[in-house]
């Protein structure tokens, strides 16, 4: 079954608003799955994104990513870059805005992981320290297009955008359906080449374990900002629902998409 969400369009009230608040406080122009899937229950969504917010303002949150980045880095599997000439050959033409599409996720779920993970992780009395990180969430300098959503794309698309979801899940993907996946759509033929490149991985296993290092990393890292989370009053069945969301998008979805988009981005042409 798949996971319930609010298209960005069709916000509303509070909820368009802090959609809005989402995407100029992270610097990015699409809020990612996991608020606008927090958006059906519209108090859980504030009250996740009223503790979250505070910890962008904080000095701890970069430190925490680039230590994140570091050892993110160091994981990663590395594929060969692909030769310039082979995504026009696919008739991409748009690298750079491909290339800003990965940049805007790769971006949006570092962030994503490292802050919800501040959520439930016990804080630690350990400073973050100071941490030169890679270049891995850059900010995209293209603009992107509108994410398409699987009722609109045509059947063999679709195929493809389901069958990458597969990948690293272990036959369990709870329900979600990665976006980057249904962005990528654009491309149809990316698609293709993008599964040709991470099904090797996942049938060796890499996928998976680089899966489960990157939230044991993420977990290690976001434990120096859990200090700077905001404590807000709500009813138990709010803060349930919002825990609940956040276990099951680290589990399922941004602890897989963070190494993936990271892989995918590394092989593009320079």
């Amino acid at each position: 079954m798949t996971l319930a969400f609010i298209r960005e369009h069709e916000a509303a009230g509070n909820v368009a608003d802090t959609f809005a608040d989402i995407k100029t406080t992270m610097r990015i122009s699409t809020v990612n799955l996991i608020w606008r899937h927090l958006a059906t229950n519209p108090p859980a969504l504030e009250y996740a994104w009223a503790r979250a917010r505070p910890l962008y303002d904080s000095p701890n949150l970069k430190r925490s990513v680039a230590r994140f980045g570091q050892a993110l880095d160091d994981a990663l599997p590395v594929l060969p870059r692909l030769p310039a000439a082979v995504l026009p050959a696919l008739g991409i033409t748009n690298v750079a805005t491909l290339a800003a599409t990965l940049d805007t996720y790769n971006r949006g779920n570092a962030y994503n992981l490292i802050t919800l993970l501040a959520l439930i992780e016990p804080p630690t009395t350990t400073a973050a320290g100071d941490a030169e990180g890679s270049d891995l969430f850059r900010r995209p300098c293209t603009p992107v297009p509108d994410v398409p959503e699987l009722d609109e794309l045509d059947e063999n698309t679709r195929a493809l955008v389901l069958a990458l979801n597969t990948l690293g899940t272990d036959g369990d993907d709870g329900g979600i359906v990665a976006t980057l996946y249904k962005h990528a759509a654009h491309w149809p033929g990316y698609l293709g080449l993008a599964w040709s490149q991470l099904a090797p991985l996942a049938a060796t296993g890499d996928l998976q374990r680089t899966i489960r290092e990157t939230e044991h990393i993420g977990r290690l890292a976001a434990r120096s900002l859990a200090g700077d989370r905001r404590n807000v009053e709500a009813p138990d069945a709010v803060h349930a629902a919002a825990t609940d969301a956040i276990n099951r998008f680290v589990r399922y979805a941004i602890s897989r998409m963070v190494p993936i988009g990271q892989i995918l981005r590394q092989s593009l042409p320079a």
